[in-house]
């Protein structure tokens, strides 16, 4: 794993694939990288046995993968945007912002007028829908899934102390209140929360660090 500070990044980026992070390096074996972050992730889940029992269930993680990066990932571009945005959340939850009649993703146009909040809570909505539809605690079938982790990584990050730890019940979210205790507990999931290998937190702008559950300054400078 090799971090790339901005300093550093103005000397690599023009000697990278596609001119981006993340990369990952000699996929292959041959000595070739593979850039894109969604490319990266399949490519990971198939090689881990993330991807589903079947093909159609191998579509299926396709779908809401897709789904997931365009509204709770903001196309790449963001883990806070237009799509969905916590810190607007935490804003509507301040400012005790009326959201009880959230709206679903299916109503809404591609150009809308929608608010940040209402936006970010009917992205929630499609997963929330898809847990009920499956009823075996994960997004596809009844195995775990790259998608179901991808998940999990949103849903505990709304889920801080300063964030909406509430979420499930504040805006009925009861499915996805549910997924994340469940997933948290599982073995592996539970130490990587916990240990130096978790990726730190940080806030924009200038990338600097920030504390949060299971990922304290305490924690960091003991894993060097």
């Amino acid at each position: 794993l090799e971090l790339v500070g901005f300093r550093k990044w103005n000397d690599l980026k023009l000697k990278m694939l596609l001119g981006k992070v993340p990369v990952l390096r000699n996929f292959d074996g041959r000595g070739n990288d593979l850039s894109n972050e969604i490319a990266i992730t399949q490519f990971l889940a198939t090689k881990l046995g993330l991807t589903g029992n079947s093909d159609e269930e191998a579509a299926v993680a396709n779908m809401l993968y897709t789904q997931f990066f365009c509204t709770l990932r903001n196309n790449g571009l963001s883990h806070d945007g237009d799509h969905y945005s916590v810190t607007s959340l935490v804003a509507a939850k301040i400012n005790e912002v009326d959201l009880s009649l959230r709206r679903r993703y299916q109503e809404m146009h591609r150009v809308n007028d929608w608010t940040r909040p209402e936006r970010s809570l009917a992205a929630l909505g499609v997963f929330e829908e898809q847990l009920v539809k499956t009823g075996t605690g994960f997004l596809v079938g009844n195995t775990i899934t790259y998608v179901d982790l991808a998940l999990f990584n949103i849903l505990f990050e709304l889920a801080e102390p300063e964030n909406v730890p509430d979420f499930s019940t504040r805006w009925n979210f009861p499915a996805l209140g549910n997924f994340l205790k469940r997933l948290e507990q599982r073995p592996g999931i539970h130490s990587y929360v916990r240990s130096a290998r978790r990726i730190p937190r940080y806030e924009r702008p200038g990338y600097v660090y920030c504390e949060g559950k299971h990922c304290s300054r305490q924690l960091e400078d003991s894993s060097r």
